[in-house]
């Protein structure tokens, strides 16, 4: 569920951008572009909100993709790692996928913030689902409570007259199929509700003929152009994207556009003197009835303040959009369309192989995670985060990656994105306690890792023959590097954030190591084994030649 949670972010994140720019070129289009394309280019950011598609490796598939992850801090690497003291590092540089590149050291505060936000993801999907499900009842019921309410204080036309003229105004908006006309005194304006069974309601029968008129043509045409539904699939974008107020805005804008629609629609074939009488019409609208009025089940004719009058000066300053305008709205629509597909979303299944290691049972008792490798394949590359717990990297017997660990107390999940994999360990930390680590088992003579610790612990014993190329980023953690053979054919080097960091005696290593003045350097040998070790906040580091059991 977590997936579906991160899937409907990145929708709300693009989804958002593409609002952003709507509301910054808003300016530039009003007067322009025509009030109908004003209305419905909004579904072009509808459909990114609620439609999980988008190109492989998209920003928002990327960005989510790495989501789960802290940056990684890498030092620049020196030319050579001799045993003489490397000059003092400039600010550590910034790396998502191992590449370096400038940037100031991951600040603590937000070290700790991504590590609150890593706890509390688990819950976050819940109280999502929770608030949608609560949005989409509630409006449900609303909508039945009004329906019922409406129907119990109707009472239908029978005027022969009338029904004539709403028959013969059918027609003169296209609409085909038989509308009902009904009288409610409680409403305060004119409405139509009805998907499939339309009802146009007024507050009262006794209005003039133009008034009459107007207000049943303008709420033909909203039924014409199926406005209800779409007023409909607003809301079920709210309810998915409760949490984002730019949602809220976009609805209200909607909302705002399709009455400013609407009526360029019954305008555009009106002459001056007719567009003032149907100006006249939504004044005498406003207020002619009860004091019922409810939006979100219909659409109604009257509004109030600024956007009847936003209205009444659109009506009287109606002209025909323009060809230059045209092409305006034409090239903004293919922008944004190519714009909301090349954002992209997060859409894990289809991306690639996810292998969740077993867990969850009422029992606490070993689990076992696996991925197995392609035929052929040997040393995968691997991105190792580390949230709390501690993991221990051992040799796979196999072409396989598996993780032992006892789900009381760990959650591992695996996944596999074109030959790279991706390893997420994350202690359950009220019940850690003296819990062992979990044992990562690698296949292949040479590995290459990039290590990202968090609040955790990472042991890792080279082998004699290994040839290794492994990152390591720790804050606040412990790391334990051993080696049988005195680390031969290492080459090492260490750098620490803080400069005080060597004060607290954080490090532990041989002394055949290089010390620099915040961390140490050390190559022997053919250096086949590269570690790159970088670190935040204060991490103890202890490099030994054997470990004890």
């Amino acid at each position: 569920m977590n997936e579906i949670l991160k899937t409907v972010l990145s929708l709300s994140l693009a989804g958002s951008v593409l609002i952003l720019l709507l509301l910054l070129i808003k300016p530039l289009i009003r007067g322009r572009a025509g009030k109908r394309w004003q209305y419905y280019i909004w579904l072009a950011v509808i459909l990114r909100l609620l439609l999980p598609f988008g190109a492989k490796g998209s920003p928002m598939d990327t960005l989510f993709q790495q989501s789960g992850r802290l940056p990684v801090v890498q030092t620049a690497p020196s030319p050579s790692l001799s045993q003489t003291p490397a000059p003092r590092p400039e600010a550590p540089a910034v790396s998502d996928s191992g590449g370096a590149r400038a940037a100031a050291p991951f600040p603590a505060v937000l070290r700790r913030a991504l590590w609150a936000v890593r706890l509390i993801t688990p819950y976050l999907w819940p109280v999502w689902l929770a608030g949608a499900l609560l949005l989409l009842l509630r409006k449900v019921t609303i909508y039945q409570s009004f329906a019922r309410y409406l129907k119990a204080g109707n009472t239908a036309v029978a005027d022969p007259a009338l029904l004539d003229r709403l028959a013969l105004l059918g027609e003169r908006a296209g609409v085909k199929r038989p509308v009902e006309l009904c009288v409610n005194s409680l409403i305060s304006s004119p409405l139509l509700i009805g998907f499939f069974r339309p009802c146009i309601v007024l507050p009262t029968a006794a209005l003039s003929e133009a008034d009459f008129s107007y207000t049943v043509l303008h709420e033909l045409t909203h039924y014409r152009r199926r406005d209800l539904f779409y007023k409909w699939l607003v809301q079920l974008t709210l309810c998915l994207h409760w949490f984002n107020p730019l949602v809220h805005v976009m609805a209200r804008e909607i909302d705002r556009a399709c009455e400013l629609a609407c009526d360029e629609a019954v305008v555009r074939s009106l002459d001056g003197d007719n567009r003032r009488a149907y100006g006249d019409t939504l004044l005498h609208a406003v207020g002619a009835g009860g004091g019922y009025r409810d939006s979100l089940s219909s659409v109604t004719l009257g509004e109030s303040g600024a956007l009847l009058k936003e209205r009444l000066e659109a009506i009287m300053n109606y002209r025909k959009p323009s060809k230059a305008a045209g092409a305006l709205a034409l090239a903004i629509t293919l922008a944004l369309g190519v714009g909301a597909t090349a954002i992209g979303a997060y859409a894990a299944a289809p991306a690639g192989k996810t292998t969740p290691a077993p867990g969850g049972s009422a029992v606490a008792g070993m689990q076992t995670g696996s991925g197995l490798l392609p035929d052929g394949a040997q040393s995968p590359p691997i991105d190792l985060d580390i949230y709390s717990g501690g993991v221990e990297l051992l040799p796979a017997a196999e072409n396989e990656i598996t993780a032992s660990y006892d789900s009381a107390y760990y959650d591992v999940r695996m996944t596999e994105r074109d030959g790279r994999w991706a390893v997420s360990v994350s202690g359950k930390v009220a019940k850690m306690g003296e819990t062992d680590f979990v044992q990562l088992h690698v296949p292949g003579a040479q590995r290459e890792l990039n290590v990202n610790v968090l609040y955790g612990d990472f042991r890792y014993d080279l082998a004699e023959n290994a040839a290794d190329n492994i990152l390591v980023t720790a804050a606040d953690s412990g790391i334990q590097i051993s080696s049988p053979n005195g680390f031969q054919n290492s080459d090492i080097a260490l750098t620490a954030a803080e400069e005080e960091y060597t004060r607290y005696d954080m490090l532990e290593y041989p002394d055949y190591f290089t010390k620099t003045e915040t961390g140490f350097t050390y190559r022997n040998g053919a250096a086949a084994n590269r570690l790159q070790i970088s670190l935040t906040g204060y991490t103890g580091v202890e490099f030994t030649e054997t470990r004890d059991p």
